[in-house]
């Protein structure tokens, strides 16, 4: 029995020592990854316009005034595109991100 719970424990202690391993590594991925990142020049800069999706969706429609042309209305408003410079590139413990 001790046998047992001993072999549970280093089991225990390996799979943390992973873990955090692992998560040393993925924060150096992602310090890598944003280590020349400017969030202020938008992706293709120079190169070509970027194309952006967008998406609305319409959850209410309220206060609709005719006269004056004017309504309320309560909407999601989704917008995508691709930033080339945020790619992926795995690394030995970090072989992928969702």
């Amino acid at each position: 029995m001790k046998i047992a719970l001993l072999e549970i424990g280093v089991l225990f202690l390996v799979l943390i020592l992973s873990e955090i391993r692992g998560n040393e590594a993925l924060g150096d991925t992602l310090n890598h990854t944003f280590l020349n990142y400017d969030k202020n020049i938008r992706p293709f800069y120079g190169v070509r316009p970027v194309d952006v999706g967008v998406t609305i969706h319409i959850l209410s429609i309220s206060k609709v005034d005719t006269a004056n042309q004017e309504f309320t209305m309560d909407f999601y408003l989704r917008q995508s595109w691709t930033d080339t410079r945020l790619h992926f590139q795995p690394k030995p413990l970090v072989s992928s991100m969702t």
